[in-house]
């Protein structure tokens, strides 16, 4: 733990913009194991699941800021390069000057429809579903739905209301 610098800090550090701009989450309670330091400057360190969390007012001897804090997080990455977690695409965020215009979507989607389009033998009108091409972002969430689905049975099961949620089903089928 020693030997910490924070390096983003320059010498002319609080002749910046003091709008906050940005918060970083406080509720690392829960994450917190137990173990910290005390550093200089009157920061904290704290273990944390995450990684070590450094915390706290940042006081400088020549000027007092009241509105100065930092919260550095940590994590151990072992098989990426550390400048590659601050790209907007690994964190899943799409650049807007990546993204296609409004316009350009209406015209693709137009076109889509345009050479999708046909009637079936019944007389009805039918267009191919369009498909997201990079669909690499999307996250695998079957565990959660499967934990949402017992939650929801043993809700049902212990309001007596599974025959009744059951006959709607029914119904639907039905139709």
């Amino acid at each position: 733990m020693h030997g910490i610098r924070l390096t983003d800090l320059e010498v002319n550090r609080f002749n910046v913009d003091k709008e906050i701009k940005l918060l970083i989450g406080a509720d690392v309670g829960e994450t917190v194991n137990g173990k910290s330091q005390t550093l200089r400057s009157n920061l904290t360190a704290v273990h944390t699941r995450l990684g070590w969390t450094v915390l706290g007012k940042f006081f400088d001897t020549e000027q007092t800021v009241n509105s100065h804090s930092y919260v550095i997080s940590s994590l151990l990455v072992q098989n990426q390069c550390m400048s590659d977690l601050w790209k907007l695409d690994v964190l899943g965020i799409a650049d807007p000057a990546q993204l296609k215009s409004k316009i350009e979507l209406g015209e693709e989607t137009n076109k889509y429809f345009n050479e999708t389009i046909s009637v079936n033998s019944e007389g009805r009108y039918e267009v191919a579903l369009p498909w997201i091409v990079d669909n690499s972002f999307l996250p695998e969430n079957k565990m959660l739905t499967e934990k949402s689905l017992l939650s929801t049975k043993r809700k049902l099961a212990s309001t007596g209301k599974v025959e009744a949620y059951n006959g709607v089903f029914e119904n639907w089928l039905s139709l």
